[in-house]
């Protein structure tokens, strides 16, 4: 047994996953980004100037128009429907979008912030860069006929801090930093004025500059934020620029407090304060490791990670761009979270990828909003509950978007079953009995009030729709959608799971069961499974919602019955018969990993691939197939992450699978990869598993148990008995069959192997991949596209 050398040197391995910039990115999708869970920085520009487009979570217009129409509530929506007053019911519940584009009065939305330039004495000419992912540090530089610039920048992991330093070989100098909202278009700067914003305040002091923004008293939000800067001369060729954001809700006093920021980190060296940023970073990742043959899937799955973790790793959950909100405009879709795909497609990579902590943002956020969402739903349904919409401010505050997909009751399941997720990844029960089980005990009292018993003597969800079909048309209405009658029976099967775990008696218990045993069937037909109620699949369409059962449920799955299958492979031939031509990016890898999920691994790499043509050289993912390459028939630009995130847990659903509480290792290979390894990725039951595939055959899996539970593998190898060694007692037992179960201890390791194989012929060592340099660093703007 060779040594147990489980994952390389990160920072080495990661340079070739940086991104690199061979000539500049002129325009802001394509800039090379920055963040900390706080403030976001995204530099961009040819250096004449050098921008920097500031942005940071809580700054939000929180204000929102009421609904003023008596019939704004669920049954005057059902009457309006059933009356077939489409038109009415519109105006009726579709006044208060956003979507008329009125910028007269406020609405939710996160606000832009200044940006900031770096201006030279020279005209710029040249320009290259790199992102080091490894510590999320840029650097470069810029040339002029009279010198060259080379500049260095980070966003500190732990401090609202960007560093920017600056060295110059030449004559050509920093001619001045420009702070300000010039680059606002004039819609934004209309809005801004209509809702009441006054101008910023500019001040200085001793070499400091800042600027003031005051939020109008009426803006719940916080009271404004505070950007403040210091240019510090170092020496006569080399200067450092900090720059500290800070709102009202970080300080009652954030210039006093930006300040400090500043004058702290002046007073440190440098690389100190660099090393002081780089320990996070070096722990996130130690926590897991890949490597797989596909050179441009495994660089943008360490790019995805890295994007995640600098929109996650402090106390907000990550919208719908995270911390690079579109330069100078009011952001689209407000820059919000929708809980209808977006939200969920963020967060699905924190469970494989070993990264539990990226996750508590969102938990803790959205159970600060429960409050709000149970009185929303005895506002609008007239019953206890909890009623989330599909589009929200980040304190939970609605934003009138669609006004089907916004009423729709599986929003809050959806957002709960996030907290379900990571009970079965962490095994946490304090987890699972202070978050998970009230989150998700609340969203299943709405739908027990909602379903109504008919004559077949089953319930039934007499009206609903199915994400974002048939938009806001009259035909996107329904009864018996498949996706909410997915979350119900999640809902009710998991409630009572949780109660057995925790021990407690729940009055609604009785009631899950009666569900449970009287719930109406899904809705299908001889193509698969139905949108609702009679109403096949009979276009194409972006929302696979209703595929929900399949994934990321998972109850409808393929260890089920031979029903099951023929429904679970009809349905996927009949959405590839409608075609891809209404779908938008972040659609692929969502269909990646259903296709991963039913053993269609070709599928899912195919489908990962076509992701690829809806994102920028950055990574950025822009909804539309804006270069034409005919995937979809949209090329709007519009810039949202969710979908590169999902890629990412696309990418390990094909090396790791754990639904149902079985471990599963390379079950969706494409046929024409040989090798991968993978090392702790995290699977349900709080497993930690490495395993390596070396020509189409396992080598062996190692298991971590965190929570010492009973821990299932469908057997991998291709024998029928297999050793499992205890690492710490090196004791042995030989199991056998298709499901290989044992038992095992908190904080045991655990060696499965073919039983005929010697422990002495197994290489325990990390596998990774020689590449030459058209196989390295896809990313970053090239002077001829590599995609």
């Amino acid at each position: 047994m060779s040594s147990m050398e489980e994952m390389p040197n990160m920072e080495d391995y990661l340079k070739q996953h940086d991104l690199i910039y061979e000539k500049a990115p002129v325009e802001w999708s394509c800039g090379i980004p920055l963040a900390n869970g706080e403030i976001g920085a995204l530099i961009w520009g040819d250096g004449n100037p050098l921008k920097i487009t500031l942005d940071k979570y809580d700054n939000w217009e929180l204000r929102t128009a009421k609904p003023t129409d008596p019939r704004y509530n669920y049954p005057g929506l059902r009457k309006l429907l059933s009356e077939k007053k489409f038109e009415e019911a519109r105006r009726v519940f579709m006044d208060l979008t956003r979507f008329s584009g009125r910028i007269e009065e406020p609405y939710p939305t996160r606000i832009p912030l200044p940006r900031v330039e770096l201006n030279f004495t020279d005209y710029v000419e040249g320009f290259t860069a790199r992102l080091h992912i490894h510590d999320a540090v840029a650097s470069g530089s810029m040339t002029s006929k009279n010198g060259r610039i080379y500049w260095r920048c980070f966003v500190h992991s732990s401090r609202n801090l960007i560093v920017v330093e600056l060295r110059y070989l030449g004559k050509t100098r920093l001619k001045g930093v420009k702070v300000g909202f010039n680059h606002l278009d004039e819609r934004a700067k209309k809005a801004l004025k209509n809702w009441g914003y006054s101008d910023s305040v500019y001040g200085s002091e001793n070499g400091y500059n800042w600027l003031i923004q005051k939020f109008p008293a009426e803006n719940a939000a916080g009271g404004g934020y505070v950007v403040a800067w210091k240019l510090v001369e170092k020496s006569s060729t080399e200067e450092t620029l900090y720059i500290s954001v800070l709102s009202f809700n970080d300080s009652p006093t954030p210039l006093e407090s930006a300040i400090k920021t500043i004058n702290d980190a002046v007073n440190m060296n440098v690389e100190a304060l660099l090393e002081s940023h780089r320990e996070f970073w070096r722990s996130f990742w130690s926590k897991s490791f890949i490597a797989i043959p596909d050179s441009r899937l495994e660089n943008l799955f360490y790019v995805e990670l890295y994007k995640l973790a600098c929109c996650s790793m402090g106390k907000y959950p990550c919208p719908l761009q995270g911390l690079w909100s579109q330069d100078g405009v009011l952001p689209p879709w407000s820059g919000d979270y929708h809980l209808d795909m977006n939200v969920e497609e963020t967060y699905w990579p924190v469970y494989a990828s070993n990264h539990l902590e990226l996750g508590k943002p969102l938990y803790e956020q959205f159970w600060k909003n429960l409050p709000k969402f149970k009185q929303m739903c005895r506002e609008f349904f007239g019953f206890d509950g909890a009623w989330s919409r599909c589009e929200m401010a980040l304190d939970g505050t609605p934003i009138y978007g669609y006004w089907t997909t916004n009423f729709w009751p599986g929003n809050g399941a959806w957002l709960s079953h996030m907290y379900w997720l990571h009970w079965l990844y962490s095994q946490d029960k304090d987890f699972l009995r202070e978050r998970a089980y009230p989150m998700m005990r609340e969203f299943m009292k709405t739908y027990l009030n909602l379903l109504e018993l008919w004559d077949d003597g089953r319930y039934h969800i007499p009206l609903s729709n199915s994400p974002e079909w048939e938009e806001n048309r009259p035909e996107a209405w329904g009864s018996d959608t498949t996706c909410d009658l997915a979350f119900i029976r999640w809902l009710a099967t998991s409630l009572l799971e949780t109660v057995r775990i925790l021990n407690i008696e729940d009055p609604d218990a009785p009631r899950w069961r009666d569900v449970l045993e009287k719930l109406t069937d899904y809705p299908k037909d001889e193509n698969g499974l139905q949108i609702f109620r009679g109403q096949p699949l009979t276009h194409s369409h972006r929302h696979p919602s209703h595929l929900i059962p399949i994934h990321p449920l998972g109850i409808l799955n393929i260890d089920g019955s031979e029903e099951d299958r023929r429904i679970i492979y009809r349905s996927i031939e009949t959405l590839l018969l409608r075609g891809t031509g209404e779908w938008a990016g972040w659609s692929f890898p969502w269909m990646s990993i259903i296709a991963s999920r039913v053993k269609m691994p070709n599928m899912a790499w195919h489908m990962l691939q076509t992701y690829f043509y809806f994102i920028k050289s950055n990574t950025f993912h822009m909804n539309g197939d804006y270069r034409r390459f005919g995937a979809c028939a949209y090329a709007y630009q519009a810039m949202t992450l969710e979908a590169g995130f999902c890629a990412a847990a696309a990418i390990m659903e094909m090396l790791l699978q754990s639904w149902g509480g079985r471990v599963r290792v390379f079950p969706a290979i494409p046929e024409f990869w040989k090798d991968a390894y993978f090392h702790k990725l995290r699977a349900e039951g709080a497993f930690l598993v490495t395993s390596k595939l070396k020509d189409r055959r396992v080598e062996y899996v190692i298991i971590e148990s965190e929570a010492g539970n009973v821990c299932e593998v469908v057997n991998p190898f291709n024998e029928a008995e297999v050793s499992v060694i205890n690492m710490k007692t090196g004791k042995e037992r030989i199991l056998s069959g298709r499901i290989l179960k044992f038992e095992t201890e908190k904080g045991g390791v655990y060696l499965l192997k073919p039983s005929s194989k010697p422990l002495t012929e197994i290489d325990l060592s990390y596998m990774s991949f020689e590449r030459g340099p058209s196989e390295k660093n896809w990313f970053g703007v090239k002077k001829i596209p590599r995609f």
